[in-house]
C-alpha cells in the first residue's frame, strides 16, 4: 500500500482557498456593478412638479434668479422643447455660485447630452472663479451631479444634502 503525502496537499489548500476567494469577490463585484446599471437606468414615475417640488423646497437658493429658456440655451447649450421637463434657477450676480438644475428627460439617448452640459457648466464656472473666488470654487467643487434613470440634477449650494435627500426621496 502507497502511503499518501498529506503535506503535499495542505501547501495547496492556502493558494486554493486565496483563489476561490478572490473569484467570489470578483463575481460580487460584478453583480453590485449589473445591479447599479438597472438601479440607475430605471425611469422614475415621479411628475416633474412632484420632483421640482421636493427640490426647491429642500434646498436655499436665495440668490438665484428662476431661469427661462433662453437661459437654460444660453448656460448649458440644453434646448428645454426637447426634454419632459427642466428647470434652473442660475446665479442673480457674476459672484454667485448657487445653482440648480433638474431635469427630466424623455428617453435615455437624452443622457449624455445632459451630462455633458453639466460638466461643461461646472468646468467653465470654476475657470471663472479659480484663483479669486475661493468660496464658489469650493462651492463648485463641492457640487452635485446625479443622473438616475430619466432625471438629472445639478446642484451648487452651500448645504447640497437636503436637496439630493429629496431628490433620492422622490426617485
Amino acid at each position: 500500500m502507497k502511503k499518501i503525502n498529506k503535506s503535499k496537499y495542505m501547501n495547496k489548500l492556502p493558494r486554493a482557498i486565496a483563489w476561490l476567494a478572490g473569484e467570489a469577490v470578483c463575481m460580487i463585484l460584478v453583480c453590485m456593478l449589473i445591479f447599479g446599471q438597472f438601479a440607475s437606468g430605471r425611469a422614475s414615475k415621479t411628475s416633474f412638479e412632484d420632483m421640482k417640488a421636493a427640490v426647491t423646497g429642500a434646498v436655499t437658493l436665495t440668490d438665484t434668479l428662476e431661469g427661462n429658456d433662453q437661459m437654460i440655451r444660453r448656460l448649458y447649450g440644453l434646448n428645454p422643447g426637447d426634454y419632459e421637463g427642466i428647470y434652473l434657477a442660475y446665479p442673480k450676480t457674476n459672484m454667485g455660485a448657487d445653482e440648480l438644475l433638474l431635469v427630466k428627460m424623455k428617453d435615455s439617448s437624452q443622457r449624455r447630452q445632459v451630462e455633458d452640459a453639466i460638466r461643461q457648466r461646472n468646468a467653465v464656472q470654476k475657470k471663472n472663479f479659480d484663483g479669486y473666488g475661493t468660496n464658489q470654487y469650493s462651492l463648485l467643487t463641492s457640487a452635485v451631479t446625479e443622473l438616475r434613470g430619466n432625471y438629472a440634477l445639478y446642484l451648487v449650494a452651500e448645504d447640497t444634502a437636503p436637496g439630493k435627500k429629496a431628490f433620492d426621496g422622490k426617485y
